[in-house]
């Protein structure tokens, strides 16, 4: 069950790089995201290095993380038990790693991804994001296990093609 003990990681994307920038304007994501840290024991995660400089102004140092090392985001990733992201990737992270997400789906191709994983609530809207949070917190056990057998299934299926490769070769 969600709890009070558990934390939202926030995945930050800022709109000054022209390949990953939001099609949208991001004021109304800045103030949804401050009314969240606010009102949750939550984070703001940071991909890329132009987003961690950007978030550190928007939400103050001591609410931003950021790594250089990839490796490093199955660790941070861990310790939430709902992930926040315009970031199709960071989404799907989360799924790993049996975690629900809300993405905000801002272009065509997180529309047309999200539709693949159990445990992503794509939103079109950032004004779902709140509501989206609520309704995850409320059936959240529900949602960790579709999750977790979706990613079952997911290994079983590509376990007995990959044997099928390799006992005929």
């Amino acid at each position: 069950n969600y709890s009070t003990d558990n934390k939202i990681g926030i995945v930050f994307q800022n709109n000054t790089t022209p390949i990953h920038k939001i099609q949208n304007d991001i004021s109304e994501l800045i103030s949804i995201y401050q009314e969240i840290l606010s009102t949750n024991r939550s984070d703001i995660i940071c991909h890329y290095i132009e987003d961690y400089y950007d978030a550190q102004i928007l939400f103050g140092k001591n609410r931003v993380r950021y790594s250089s090392y990839a490796e490093d985001y199955y660790r941070m990733y861990e310790e939430y038990s709902l992930i926040i992201s315009s970031r199709f990737h960071g989404s799907v992270l989360a799924n790993s790693l049996g975690i629900p997400s809300i993405c905000y789906a801002h272009d065509f191709r997180i529309r047309g991804g999200i539709v693949l994983f159990n445990g992503i609530k794509g939103i079109e809207d950032s004004k779902e994001i709140i509501p989206s949070i609520k309704i995850i917190k409320d059936n959240y056990s529900s949602l960790v296990r579709t999750i977790n057998t979706q990613k079952d299934e997911i290994f079983f299926k590509y376990k007995s093609l990959l044997e099928k490769v390799i006992n005929n070769v």
